[in-house]
């Protein structure tokens, strides 16, 4: 079971701060989306719009073709066929862990009233591996517990659409990595279609089948995870997830000559946007660079090394402008050091 989510044209201000301008966006059914960008840039109003806890300023929002949003009419969060998982979990502190998912499946809208309500409970909190803990309280729980009981709490809801709110945010590290792992188990299992926000760059590509990247109120690009890397459409898709050096020069057909190199150096920009050759601009992502033994490229000092296990990260300075490679580690350049960074085919 899942729905297909269409956001067409969708405006959302707040006095005169126009949150969300002229928004689109399209989530085939049973996809997972995730919906990218910094703080700010409007992607938790574009979920709670989807949701239904807002009421857009112009455009409409349609599951399965059908109008839910528009500002004349709202179809409520209740009747949407949705699961939620927000950032602070919320959940009730007197309700144990087995209440939480009894209490959604009792009052999912497509539940069938002749499956027992305990048995599927049962099957949810053991896929979740909280089986164990089903009569503990949030309080006594830790906080990958409490994250599994939030994400049990909404597939238990039967729902088309699962919503999710930068639900990893407040975990550390390898808890991040393990409930990633959960929720896209979670998403293979049920089949629904996920809209998961988030400002990590790595969590999109590790868990989405498209991404959205937003910024200041409007989509930047849409497409799968290895378009939106390899292919950025905007010099702030670039950076912000590519972590692209832009670097200048000019183009010279399918070739690029960049700025300060040496008089030989060209890279080939046959997969190039026109907007980079419109612009005077080459993306290339850090793990692009490396270092030339011929003079070839563009000369730069090594301003700070950084040990990363297999890979060094440099940062290094040409001409007043800051460059970052991301390099093996063998070989390491000390700070100071001259090299000449040429275009790595990757």
């Amino acid at each position: 079971m899942s729905t297909e989510i269409s956001v067409e044209n969708i405006k959302k201000s707040f006095g005169t701060f126009d949150a969300l301008k002229s928004v689109s966006a399209h989530c085939p059914p049973g996809t997972f989306t995730a919906i990218l960008g910094p703080s700010g840039c409007g992607k938790t109003t574009l979920l709670r719009l989807v949701a239904g806890f807002d009421v857009p300023t112009a455009g409409q929002i349609l599951f399965d073709g059908k109008p839910v949003s528009s500002p004349l009419k709202i179809t409520p969060p209740e009747r949407r066929g949705i699961g939620m998982v927000f950032q602070s979990f919320a959940l009730w502190p007197h309700m144990t862990v087995l209440d939480h998912v009894v209490f959604a499946l009792k009052h999912s809208h497509k539940r069938k009233m002749e499956t027992s309500t305990d048995k599927e409970a049962a099957k949810i909190l053991e896929s979740v591996g909280l089986w164990a803990f089903r009569s503990r309280y949030p309080a006594q729980l830790s906080g990958g517990q409490r994250q599994r009981v939030a994400l049990a709490r909404a597939v238990a809801g039967n729902t088309g659409v699962l919503l999710m709110d930068e639900p990893l945010s407040s975990l550390d590290a390898d808890l991040r990595v393990e409930m990633r792992q959960e929720i896209m188990s979670q998403h293979r299992a049920h089949g629904n279609t996920v809209v998961y926000v988030t400002h990590d760059q790595e969590e999109a590509m590790a868990m989405a089948d498209r991404i959205i990247v937003m910024n200041e109120g409007h989509v930047e690009q849409t497409g799968t995870p290895e378009e939106i890397y390899t292919r950025p459409a905007s010099a702030f898709v670039a950076r912000f997830v590519s972590k692209a050096n832009l670097v200048p020069g000019v183009w010279e057909g399918d070739a690029f000559r960049p700025e300060g190199s040496s008089g030989d150096t060209r890279w080939s920009g046959d997969a190039a946007a026109s907007f980079w050759r419109a612009s005077g601009m080459f993306p290339v992502r850090p793990e692009q660079f490396r270092f030339s033994g011929e003079r070839r490229g563009i000369p730069a000092i090594v301003e700070s090394v950084q040990y990363q296990g297999r890979e060094l990260h440099y940062s290094l300075v040409s001409g007043g402008r800051f460059w970052k490679a991301y390099l093996p580690a063998g070989g390491r350049r000390d700070i100071g050091s001259e090299v000449w960074l040429d275009l790595e085919d990757v």
